[in-house]
């Protein structure tokens, strides 16, 4: 049985709502105090609405190089070169746009899923994403994000 848009966002929240949602900030080095990095501008498509896609994108290929910085608890998060989650794109997304909401970037996540590669982590019981770097690698297209309790088809449509 398909869940309907309400009843997915009700359980992504339901997980969300038990998660840290301060914002991300990219580090060129953790110890040291390393300087941030910037997220390229956010263009608007034609229809005056930001590049979600495009953003996401970019966060992604930040993360190659990039540590994730928590500027509250002043923490490195996770390190350069390492998978991100979608509540981790939306952390380092709310740096750039705070009233983003988490199932705009679920949309983005899944609408670009050809570039991506992406599974559950068990390390982090989490379902985390990455640019590909496999040209014959087809990208990301089904298999069931625990953290929230629905397919990563579901992610399609939240809106």
């Amino acid at each position: 049985m398909s869940l309907t848009i309400k009843e997915k966002r009700k359980k992504i929240q339901t997980y969300i709502d038990t998660q840290c949602s301060d914002i991300l900030l990219f580090k060129r080095h953790f110890l040291g105090g390393g300087r941030r990095v910037s997220i390229p501008k956010v263009n608007n498509l034609p229809n005056g609405k930001p590049d979600i896609d495009n953003l996401v994108r970019n966060i992604f290929s930040h993360a190659e190089e990039y540590y994730s910085y928590n500027p509250v608890t002043k923490e490195c998060e996770t390190s350069y070169g390492r998978s991100r989650s979608s509540i981790d794109v939306w952390r380092h997304a709310k740096s750039v746009l705070p009233d983003i909401d988490i199932f705009t970037i679920m949309e983005s996540i899944y609408n670009i899923r050809e570039g991506l590669d992406g599974d559950y982590c068990r390390d982090v019981m989490r379902s985390v994403f990455d640019l590909l770097t496999n040209e014959d690698w087809e990208g990301v297209f089904e298999f069931r994000c625990e953290e929230y309790g629905i397919n990563f088809s579901d992610w399609e449509k939240l809106h």
